[in-house]
């Protein structure tokens, strides 16, 4: 399964891309009313201790047209309907009051704060959308809605955005493939399937924005999990040609931290239990750089000892073939 929230939080922490989500949820008034190029990620340590162990996913804010201070944003993205996300947002936005009057103690006046949701699960956004939906029997009660809080969150529902959709709503390549690879990262098979209608985006992504494209190929090859890393290369680089680069570079990273995971648990472990995780770690990323082992090479995993899996496992991303990892020295 790749790696959602680290995508999400990479790509969308950044004010130019963040801003193309806010243009997708908000509507045009609303947009029209904030100065999006000021649009700005705000630190957590600025904010209390006790938002940051929310783990809510982003905090941005904006300076409104009229000049009358900021519009703050707390963002999440979901992969599945939370039925007590309207309650959390409420506490989200408490504390972001709270340390905005720490901030300004002679404002009386609090700033807006607009809750927002991007959403990838398959079957769409069932939970709440308002605390007014969470109130038991609200609307039995008459009047009694005007002295409830109310709380409505802005809704990216991703399960029922369409190419097109993704397409139109989007002017930057990186923002794109962002949503387009939170929409289907759930299944590599349906990744893959949609590969050539943001094949042009991807290139773009590989040409203009190196870093997003290693992030990008990290993600994509996390998502594909026990398949040949190998035929997911193939695919990918006979629709995006030039990324070839980034692809090799990711997936060495993945290696890399295979191979610190299984050292990792040796020395947690003991000798034995590390052994263990070593070799289970090394078959894997075998598999993921040569598509499958063979009954020869899987015995001489079985027999081999720390010292040789570490030796074995230090030849896996220069050896041109499975044959050469295990090539006498």
């Amino acid at each position: 399964m790749g790696d959602h929230d680290a995508l999400f939080k990479r790509i969308f922490s950044v004010p130019a891309y963040a801003a193309e989500l806010l243009r997708v949820v908000l509507s045009p008034e609303l947009v029209a009313a904030i100065d999006l190029t000021s649009l700005e990620l705000v630190p957590f340590g600025t904010v209390n201790a006790a938002l940051v162990h929310r783990h809510v996913d982003l905090l941005l804010r904006a300076r409104r047209r009229d000049g009358r201070g900021f519009v703050y944003f707390v963002t999440e993205h979901r992969s599945s309907p939370d039925a007590r996300m309207p309650l959390r947002f409420m506490d989200y936005t408490h504390r972001v009051w709270v340390n905005h009057l720490l901030e300004h103690p002679d404002e009386v006046q609090l700033p807006p704060v607009i809750s927002i949701v991007v959403h990838h699960g398959t079957l769409g956004w069932t939970a709440p959308r308002s605390l007014h939906e969470m109130v038991t029997d609200l609307v039995a009660l008459p009047g009694a809605a005007r002295y409830v809080p109310e709380l409505r969150i802005a809704l990216l529902d991703l399960a029922f955005a369409t190419d097109e959709d993704l397409t139109g709503w989007t002017s930057s390549p990186v923002t794109r493939v962002a949503l387009w690879l939170l929409r289907d990262g759930r299944d590599i098979e349906a990744l893959l399937g949609g590969l050539q209608g943001f094949a042009a985006a991807l290139a773009r992504v590989v040409t203009l924005h190196p870093d997003e494209a290693m992030l990008f190929m990290s993600y994509i090859l996390r998502v594909a999990g026990e398949r040949s890393a190998h035929e997911v290369r193939r695919i990918v680089l006979q629709h995006v040609p030039n990324a070839e680069e980034p692809m090799a570079s990711a997936a060495e990273q993945l290696i890399e931290e295979g191979l610190q995971r299984g050292l990792r648990q040796g020395v947690a472990q003991g000798l034995v239990e590390g052994r263990a995780a070593l070799h289970d770690a090394l078959h894997t990323l075998l598999v993921q750089r040569f598509g499958t082992v063979d009954p020869v090479s899987e015995a001489r995993l079985h027999d081999a000892d720390l010292a040789e899996l570490k030796r074995l496992t230090g030849r896996v991303l220069g050896a041109p073939s499975l044959a050469d990892v295990f090539a006498s020295s």
